[in-house]
């Protein structure tokens, strides 16, 4: 854990952040604007991944609904969606890793804590979720299908959670860290006129 948090950091800069951040948009766009409309227009659904709440019944219902089309027109977002996942999950690891460069006591509680993998458990979820909802949509039947779709709705809701902590900690983190610029400038500030006071 230490050696990978010392990885992030030693690859956590403004650049790196901006750079990861602006394909982290360039893969959402193209799966909100392009891929998501496809899927709907082929199936009269969006992907499974995107609703919010999601159901069994949703599932089911939508499942009965599809025609062998739906596979096909699911693939590439399948694809691209995986990508989004990996690249989301590293650019907000980056992101909080820069926001933290500096060692202090909230940087060491989130490093022992856990909490700066936050985004490695949703990348889990978001590709435990995707795969149960390609088998499904792939025409999986039998006593399977009720097990997958269980486990998808389930996983689906704990990604949804996990977003949802996602955002509230990098609201916090963003807050901690414009708090702690402004105290060390502030500092820098009463320094310089000490030394200026000759004091």
């Amino acid at each position: 854990m230490t050696a990978f948090t010392e990885f992030l950091k030693s690859r956590a800069n403004g650049r790196a952040v901006a750079a990861a951040a602006i394909f982290a948009v360039l893969v959402f766009v193209v799966q909100d604007r392009v891929l998501i409309p496809h899927f709907q227009a082929v199936t009269g659904f969006k992907p499974f991944d995107v609703q919010f709440p999601l159901t069994r019944y949703m599932v089911a219902i939508q499942l009965g609904a599809y025609e062998r089309t739906a596979g096909p027109a699911y693939l590439p977002f399948f694809m691209v969606d995986m990508l989004l996942s990996f690249v989301s999950a590293g650019t907000l690891m980056l992101l909080w890793s820069w926001l933290f460069r500096r060692p202090n006591r909230i940087s060491g509680f989130l490093e022992r804590g856990g909490i700066i993998f936050v985004p490695l458990y949703t990348l889990g979820c978001d590709v435990a979720e995707n795969i149960a909802f390609a088998r499904l949509i792939g025409g999986l039947t039998g006593e399977s299908f009720a097990r997958t779709v269980e486990f998808a709705v389930t996983v689906h809701g704990m990604r949804g959670a996990l977003l949802d902590l996602q955002v509230i900690l990098t609201l916090l983190f963003v807050i901690l860290f414009g708090l702690g610029a402004g105290t060390r400038r502030q500092s820098g500030s009463l320094q310089g006129e000490t030394a200026i006071d000759g004091e």
